[in-house]
């Protein structure tokens, strides 16, 4: 067969199977040239998930009628001229192949006007071919409409998926290209309803904020630089994580990335710290010489290559180590060598009156030995604590007179208080594994259960009405048919815990609004296992959740505490006593034994 040049037309339809997989990645093709273009005001409309409309308005410096129709033509770019440049790109486009491969897919129209002309120019172009150029009024800046996406290549549009997963990778890349630029007004539309609202922010964090919900009122900020690269943005604290990588946001250079070396780097920095299988929730830029990293890589370019990995991942790696210990966040479990979960308080957290330490402890041979504590005498004897002075009687004045022998002793302990009096003041010592709180009583240990505390606290919220947190893009679920059914039976009940649930096709579910102490639940899970305690023909006359469904949501809350002032706080936020099985008491006879 004879070697021939393909036509012009294959060639980018060839190239829009890299660039344009899905509706996503013309959002996000789009988002970067509005962005490139200084625009601070971005408009985006969506119809069936982007399959069938996306339309971009920005007020960016816009284009005359010759880069409009230029701009069609493929490796054509304003970024870089040289190759000099290519080694020092900072714009998020560059290789000119974005807008004529969407051009080729779909019914495109281009309209673009710079604020000194008089008129704009409109381009139309239909499955890569040019059908049109005239002028138009338009305000400047431009506007991109895509239309029918791969309406000519029936084999692509037949992988794409439903309407709502769609939509929700186009709202993905929106707020993957917006979170670091809080200076960006963000609106996006879903045929008549609003879906996402960014409006401009002071900084990262209200961005944060704003984008990422509820989970990132706990990030702290970071900042630190070495060996020429630099670091910024927001961290998780140790109570802080998910169960998939969603929430973890890498820039380099101001690019968004997929880099495995940078998610080495977190998982180094943040080994222990989060129990496996979890993941932080970070928004982290990281900024290096432009001649150490190619952006040049692949045509999505959300991939690089760093010249030196290795100093990369001791930067970031060490860098946020460090800024993580100065939040108070320390190594609170560890993976020892087969695997299994090893509990290690830090003993440097561990403020107990203790008067030596084991004297094979390593780590314990460097440290100058600590002064003996002065302990009460009680204690250090092995006598009972003193009782408390004798109350004066009422008639004579005098103590009152010792109980007789068939008279029932007093109790060596006092009674529990009941739940309305003022929680037992307590001194906090450490927190194990996130869960388990250490506090110390006068001269007993208090050991607190941080998950039962949590479910209390939980199941109080729920029965209050749950708190409920619309969600910006509405989760689907897929429980199957009987389980969706049963579910759908008892959503007016379920509206007053603040889970609001709704039908999105035969066994299909999308999840609307939860409550505020549910956010980060695994709900893949989570609604299966609540379904299954609903009866199947929906409620009787009951307008509440029945008990067995509120214990099911009270017990998914997972989350450690990122501190041991943490857990106390919601101890007392809990109006309960310091009792089992919310927290051990451990008596001065137990604590004796443990000083021995």
């Amino acid at each position: 067969m004879a070697v021939r040049l393909l036509e012009d037309a294959l060639i980018d339809q060839i190239a829009a199977g890299e660039v344009v997989e899905r509706p996503a990645s013309v959002v996000k093709e789009l988002v970067e040239n509005s962005l490139d273009a200084g625009a601070v005001t971005l408009r985006i409309r969506l119809e069936e998930g982007g399959r069938s409309l996306i339309r971009i308005t920005d007020d960016g410096h816009g284009m005359d009628e010759h880069d409009a129709v230029l701009c069609l033509e493929r490796h054509a770019t304003s970024k870089i001229r040289s190759l000099e440049d290519l080694v020092h790109v900072r714009s998020l486009g560059f290789r000119g192949e974005a807008i004529p491969s969407i051009a080729s897919v779909s019914r495109f129209e281009l309209q673009t006007r710079r604020a000194e002309d008089p008129a704009g120019v409109k381009v139309s172009v239909e499955g890569g071919v040019l059908r049109g150029v005239s002028q138009v009024g338009c305000a400047p800046g431009t506007r991109v409409t895509v239309r029918s996406l791969f309406y000519n290549l029936p084999v692509r549009r037949a992988f794409l998926r439903t309407a709502p997963t769609e939509l929700g990778h186009c709202l993905d890349a929106v707020v993957r290209e917006i979170l670091t630029r809080p200076q960006v007004d963000v609106l996006v539309s879903h045929g008549s309803h609003e879906v996402l609202r960014a409006p401009s922010a002071p900084d990262l964090h209200s961005r944060a904020r704003a984008l990422l919900g509820k989970v990132a009122e706990g990030l702290r900020e970071v900042s630190f630089e070495d060996r020429g690269i630099a670091v910024s943005g927001l961290i998780s604290p140790v109570g802080v994580h998910q169960g998939s990588n969603r929430g973890v946001h890498l820039y380099v250079n101001g690019r968004h990335v997929r880099d495995p070396v940078l998610r080495r780097a977190l998982r180094e920095a943040y080994q222990g710290i989060v129990p496996r299988g979890r993941h932080p929730v970070v928004v982290l830029q990281v900024t290096v010489p432009d001649e150490r990293v190619d952006v040049n890589v692949h045509p999505s370019k959300t991939e690089v290559r760093f010249h030196s990995p290795r100093d990369l991942v001791d930067v970031v790696s060490g860098g946020l180590a460090e800024a993580l210990r100065r939040h108070g966040i320390t190594r609170q479990v560890r993976d020892d060598a087969f695997g299994s979960r090893t509990r290690r308080p830090d003993p440097a957290a561990l403020p107990l009156p203790l008067s030596a330490h084991p004297a094979d402890d390593p780590s314990f041979r460097e440290r100058p030995p600590a002064p003996e504590p002065e302990l009460p005498a009680w204690l250090a004897a092995d006598v009972d604590p003193p009782s408390a002075p004798a109350t004066p009687s009422a008639e004579t004045g005098s103590p009152a007179a010792v109980p007789q022998a068939d008279q029932q002793p007093a109790p060596s302990r006092p009674p529990v208080a009941p739940a309305a009096v003022e929680p037992l003041p307590v001194e906090p010592v450490t927190l194990l594994d996130g869960n388990l709180g250490v506090a110390r009583q006068d001269q007993a240990l208090i050991l607190i259960d941080g998950l039962h505390l949590r479910a209390v606290l939980a199941r109080a919220s729920l029965e209050r009405g749950g708190e409920p947190q619309r969600l910006l893009v509405p989760r689907r679920m897929e429980p199957g048919r009987a389980l969706a059914d049963r579910v759908l039976a008892w959503a007016t009940v379920l509206e007053g815990v603040g889970l609001s649930v709704g039908a999105f096709g035969p066994g299909i579910l999308v999840l609307k609004r939860l409550p505020a102490c549910l956010l980060d639940a695994d709900w893949d899970a989570l609604l299966p296992s609540l379904a299954r305690t609903l009866a199947a023909g929906g409620p009787a006359e009951q307008t509440a959740p029945p008990d067995a469904a509120l214990d099911v949501l009270a017990t998914a809350d997972r989350r450690p505490y990122a501190s041991i002032e943490a857990l106390l706080a919601d101890l007392a936020r809990a109006d309960l006593p310091a009792e089992p099985p919310l927290a051990l008491t451990l008596p001065a006879d137990r604590l004796r034994e443990l000083i021995r």
